[in-house]
């Protein structure tokens, strides 16, 4: 049986959140490129099962320009950016 990979074909992409670990640094919120609701912060820890797709589990998040943190949802996570060990592991490729 043949499978179809061409442009028709669905592509699963995962969220952002569901590779982040204490450590990285995230922007949260501002899903649309022209969105000024959004802040950059570092993942200090997360309850819940972060690798769940329901993205239900919360995280605590120092926001890097004021200092606070905060709770989030793991959801809220629109891209994980950079950490102290190197590239969050889902930009790995092998």
């Amino acid at each position: 049986m043949a499978v179809d990979h061409g442009p028709a074909a669905s592509v699963h992409q995962d969220p952002p959140y569901r590779h982040m670990r204490p450590g990285h640094f995230v922007i949260v919120g501002g899903e649309t490129s022209a969105s000024t609701s959004w802040w950059m912060g570092q993942v200090v820890s997360c309850a819940g099962a972060i690798a769940e797709p329901s993205g239900d589990a919360y995280c605590q998040v120092t926001d890097v320009e004021s200092g606070l943190q905060r709770w989030i949802q793991a959801r809220e996570v629109t891209q994980v950016i950079w950490a102290m060990d190197g590239w969050p592991d889902a930009l790995v490729t092998s």
